[in-house]
């Protein structure tokens, strides 16, 4: 019977460290990506104030900034639901 309990505690304990390191892996990823987004939006952002008739591009930055916006929402939870 100890022998049964020690095995489950053991278990128990491994599955406890495994969940933590993937929920930790999953945090690093999360502040990636959205690192990731912020650098490609201030890069998009000075780009815009370098043309001279912003409002002509700006429609293609708000297009971009969007599908980067769209694909950024869809990575988080894939992040989230992989726990």
């Amino acid at each position: 019977m100890k022998a049964i309990h020690k095995v489950k505690k053991n278990t128990i304990m491994f599955c406890m460290k495994e969940l933590r390191a993937e929920e930790l892996s999953s945090e690093k990823k999360s502040i990636e990506s959205i690192q990731e987004f912020e650098s490609y939006r201030k890069h998009k952002m000075r780009k815009l104030e370098d043309f001279e008739s912003k409002t002509e591009h700006y429609h293609d930055f708000e297009e971009d900034l969007k599908e980067k916006i769209n694909k950024l929402e869809d990575d988080l939870m894939t992040y989230e639901m992989s726990l």
